[in-house]
C-alpha cells in the first residue's frame, strides 16, 4: 500500500485525485511589521511582505498568508487564536510540479496537494498537513440533507399531524 496516493478522497488509483474541502482545525496568527523570508518544507525559500500573517499551526507547521486571503479564511477566537473556515478546491499531486503561489514559486512532490482558494490563489500542502487540516466537503443539495438543514424528519404513513 505504500504506492497508493491518499485515503481521501477515493479514486481509481493513477488518476488524479481532487475535489471541495473544508478547512479545519486552529491556529496562531499575527500581523507581520517587515517582509520576512521563510523555507518550505521541501526548502523552497518563500517571501512574506509587511502586513502579511504570519501563522502557526497546532503542528508547529508555519507559514505567511496575505491580509485578503486570511479575513476570508480565518474566523478569529480571541487574542492571537484563529479557526480555519471556508471551502477549496484542492488536488493531488501526482508528478513533481512547479506551483506559483503568493510567495514565490513552490515545488510540489508527489502525494502533496495544491489547493485553491475562490480568489485563484494556490499554496501547496504537504499530503500528511492536508489529512489533518481538510475534510472532504459536504454537500447540502441532497434531499436528505436538507431535511436535516431544516429538521425535517421523513413522513412514514399520510401526513402531517399524525
Amino acid at each position: 500500500m505504500a504506492d497508493e496516493i491518499t485515503k481521501f478522497p477515493s479514486g481509481p488509483p493513477g488518476r488524479v485525485h481532487e475535489g471541495d474541502f473544508e478547512r479545519i482545525g486552529e491556529v496562531r496568527a499575527t500581523r507581520l511589521n517587515a517582509p520576512r523570508a521563510w523555507q518550505t518544507r521541501h526548502g523552497d525559500t518563500m517571501q512574506a511582505s509587511a502586513g502579511d500573517w504570519w501563522v502557526i499551526s497546532g503542528d508547529g507547521e508555519q507559514r505567511s498568508v496575505a491580509p485578503e486571503s486570511f479575513a476570508k479564511t480565518y474566523k478569529h477566537i480571541e487574542g492571537d487564536r484563529f479557526e480555519r473556515t471556508g471551502r477549496v478546491h484542492a488536488r493531488q499531486v501526482i508528478a513533481s510540479e512547479t506551483v506559483k503561489t503568493h510567495e514565490g514559486r513552490v515545488q510540489a512532490s508527489r502525494r502533496d496537494w495544491v489547493v485553491t482558494d475562490d480568489d485563484g490563489s494556490q499554496w501547496v500542502v504537504p499530503c500528511d498537513v492536508f489529512e489533518r487540516q481538510y475534510q472532504p466537503a459536504v454537500e447540502t443539495d441532497s434531499l436528505n440533507d436538507r431535511r436535516a438543514l431544516f429538521g425535517l424528519a421523513e413522513r412514514r404513513e399520510g401526513g402531517i399531524g399524525e
